[in-house]
């Protein structure tokens, strides 16, 4: 399914209006999700329902990892922008 797609049906599922910007949010998601090969695996072995509740755990944890770093990438362009601009 396409992401733009999933975006589509979460904003009319949850009356949200996520826009192009977010969706590369959720793009940056979707790779860390593809690169996880402890998620990989259990996809493998478990029940949607198992799964499930493992990719509940792995989102959330993949959402913090994913706002730290890039936290972590606008502070560092900021300060070296903000350095040049002097």
């Amino acid at each position: 399914m396409e992401l733009s797609r999933i975006v589509d049906r979460i904003n009319e599922e949850l009356g949200t209006d996520f826009t192009d910007a977010d969706q590369l949010f959720l793009d940056q998601l979707k790779e860390d999700a593809l690169e996880d090969d402890r998620l990989r695996r259990s996809a493998q072995v478990n029940n949607m329902e198992n799964f499930a509740l493992e990719f509940d755990d792995a989102l959330t944890n993949m959402f913090i990892d994913r706002m730290d770093q890039n936290q972590g990438s606008l502070r560092s362009l900021w300060t070296t922008t903000r350095c040049r601009m002097r």
